[in-house]
């Protein structure tokens, strides 16, 4: 009996201690996962913290821009406004002249008429830089706008990174690359290009939404083989499968308020573990009159929410001009290529 007793608690005892071997297994699992959550934390807020700072920096040197085009703007309306008192005195006296008919007529009015010719030109010159100015002067509005609208959403979320760990995200794996020729002709250029995703986890990722970002963004265009939303859903019975589709912003006004650019494709699209699919054929056509820097992100939305990634490379393009405004130069293209007509 005495045998049977201490059995029954040797086994008692064993099985209490395999209880708390596993209870301190899972315990230290939890813990190492807490750990590998935390460090992931860590960095998303550097990441945040730096992007935030990047934009303010942004926002700053776009202000005082914008502060001195608007000074220069008001002295050349001064000046245009001079040139055009004086155009109109000399109107005045030729119309003088020819009405008391003197004898230095002639040749007084042919004085006034060369100078109310140089007066002439100088105006259409001063009122070329006033609509040259006005042109500047919105494109800056527009582009503060948009870095404004960026900066308070940066301070209510954070940025798109790559996601694993919790929700059971730890078995999806994805690659997504940007594939593009750079095609410049004078002070305009067009992007073309592929986006190439790959499903390279162990399960199944729902239908990919992809999200151009601009720098800076009120270049924000995408054409190429996409259409709009509306334009989509009307022509629907023709449309082939999977065409790619520009989502409509709720904003219907010409200001793209984010400067960001989403498209998915037209119906469910699942990519299966070692699938791949392409948003190809998109085109983005860039004015450089007013910018010598354009940058690119991309950014893939799995399903609804469940899982995003940041493309592994950027669209990167850096040209500036000559005084005369004629040839570009190029100065720097990190990703792609880029002939130069």
């Amino acid at each position: 009996m005495t045998n049977s007793k201490d059995m029954l608690t040797i086994a008692s005892l064993e099985d209490r201690q395999k209880y708390y071997r596993n209870k301190a297994l899972k315990l230290e699992q939890s813990m190492i996962f807490a750990k590998e959550k935390l460090a992931q934390l860590k960095e998303e807020l550097s990441e945040k913290s730096e992007k935030t700072k990047e934009i303010n920096r942004n926002h700053q040197n776009l202000t005082q821009q914008l502060s001195d085009l608007k000074k220069d703007y008001e002295a050349l309306t001064l000046r245009h406004r001079e040139i055009q008192d004086k155009l109109d005195k000399a109107e005045e006296t030729i119309a003088q002249l020819k009405q008391n008919q003197r004898a230095t007529t002639d040749l007084s009015h042919e004085t006034y008429q060369r100078r109310v010719q140089g007066y002439e030109r100088l105006l259409g010159e001063v009122q070329k830089e006033i609509n040259d100015k006005d042109k500047r002067i919105a494109v800056y509005e527009k582009r503060l706008a948009i870095l404004e609208n960026r900066l308070k959403n940066e301070r209510k979320k954070v940025e798109p990174v790559v996601e694993t760990g919790d929700r059971g995200t730890a078995n999806y794996r994805a690659i997504s690359y940007i594939n593009y020729a750079w095609i410049l002709n004078g002070k305009k250029s067009l992007i073309q290009g592929n986006v190439v995703i790959e499903n390279t986890g162990s399960l199944p990722l729902g239908t990919p939404t992809i999200c151009f970002r601009f720098h800076p963004g009120d270049i924000a265009a995408l054409k190429g083989h996409v259409l709009h939303e509306e334009d989509a859903l009307a022509g629907e019975s023709e449309q082939e499968e999977n065409q790619w589709v520009i989502l409509d912003m709720e904003d219907e006004s010409d200001l793209n308020p984010t400067g960001e650019i989403w498209v998915r494709p037209s119906g469910s699209l699942i990519l299966n573990p070692d699938q791949s699919t392409a948003f190809t054929n998109f085109q983005i056509p860039i004015d450089h009159s007013y910018l010598t820097s354009v940058r690119i992100e991309c950014f893939v939305f799995f399903g609804e929410d469940m899982y995003k990634i940041k493309c592994g490379n950027e669209i990167v393009v850096n040209t500036s001009f000559t005084k005369q405004d004629r040839e570009p130069i190029v100065k720097d293209d990190d990703h792609g290529t880029h002939p130069s007509k």
